[in-house]
C-alpha cells in the first residue's frame, strides 16, 4: 500500500479488502490465475481498477482446535506483472513436498 500513491486507488484496495474479509469474494471481477502452475490454484486476482490487480489467496489457520479462514493478500499487480509473481511462487512451492 505504501508505493500506492493515489489517495482513490487506496481507498479502493481498502474497500476491496473490507468486501473479501465479509466473504463476497464469489463476484465476476474476481478470477482465478489461469496458468499451469500451483499457484494459479492457489492465488486469485481481483481487479483495482483498470491497470492494477490484487493478487490475494485464502489460508486456513487452526487454533484451539477451530479453523480460521486468513486471507492472505500477496501484491497490488499490473496485470502484466501477474505471471512473473506466479511463477515465483511455483518456485517457492516447489521447494516443498507433501510431507
Amino acid at each position: 500500500m505504501t508505493r500506492i500513491k493515489n489517495i482513490e486507488i487506496r481507498k479502493k484496495v481498502l474497500s476491496l479488502l473490507q468486501n473479501l474479509s465479509s466473504g463476497l469474494h464469489q463476484n465476476q471481477k474476481n478470477k482465478v490465475l489461469n496458468l499451469n502452475g500451483t499457484s494459479s490454484q492457489l492465488l486469485e486476482v481481483h481487479q483495482v481498477n483498470e491497470f492494477l490487480n490484487l493478487i490475494w489467496s485464502i489460508d486456513i489457520v487452526r487454533e484451539n482446535s477451530k479453523d480460521i479462514q486468513v486471507i492472505k493478500v500477496w501484491d497490488i499487480l499490473p496485470s502484466a506483472k501477474i505471471p512473473k509473481l506466479a511463477e515465483h511462487f511455483d518456485d517457492l512451492f516447489g521447494n516443498y513436498t507433501v510431507d
